[in-house]
């Protein structure tokens, strides 16, 4: 059974951040619910700092991982 978001799910499919608060929303909603689909490295890298107190510290040490081994 799949775990719903009430805020995720009023995303329309055509939707993108505009602002970088629109973007850190988005990249917490999605990484932390295991949607990865559509994401873009360039973008999570971005901000990948801001994202640290915003996801789940598992994620956030893979992908920081993957980054710094990536580069």
């Amino acid at each position: 059974m799949a775990i719903h978001n009430w805020d995720y799910n009023i995303i329309r499919k055509d939707w993108q951040p505009k602002t970088d608060r629109q973007w850190l929303w988005y990249l917490e909603r999605k990484i932390n619910y295991d949607d990865w689909e559509g994401l873009k490295k360039e973008q999570i890298k971005k901000y990948l700092p801001q994202l640290e107190k915003r996801i789940d510290p598992g994620k956030f040490l893979m992908l920081e991982l993957y980054f710094k081994n990536n580069e």
